[in-house]
């Protein structure tokens, strides 16, 4: 039976971890462009109906990037808490 090396265990699963995260992070920037997209030309037909909870709605997206990239940052370096 092959034992495997527990930190090479350890890196594996950081990897599968940044990974995801970094999938996320790409879906919800395309999902946010999307919406900055559709709210500026809502904004640029003059109705803001949609234009105002579609950038907020974006920036919900932006700010919820930042987090799972400072916390992508944290996981490389090691720092986070578990």
């Amino acid at each position: 039976m092959r034992r495997i090396n527990p930190i090479h265990a350890r890196q594996e699963q950081k990897l599968q971890a940044i990974s995801a995260l970094m999938l996320m992070v790409m879906v919800l920037l395309l999902i946010q462009l999307w919406l900055l997209t559709l709210a500026q030309q809502e904004y640029l037909a003059e109705k803001s109906t949609l234009a105002v909870p579609t950038f907020l709605a974006s920036v919900g997206c932006f700010l919820i990037n930042l987090w799972l990239l400072h916390y992508v940052n944290n996981l490389d370096k090691g720092e986070t808490k578990k």
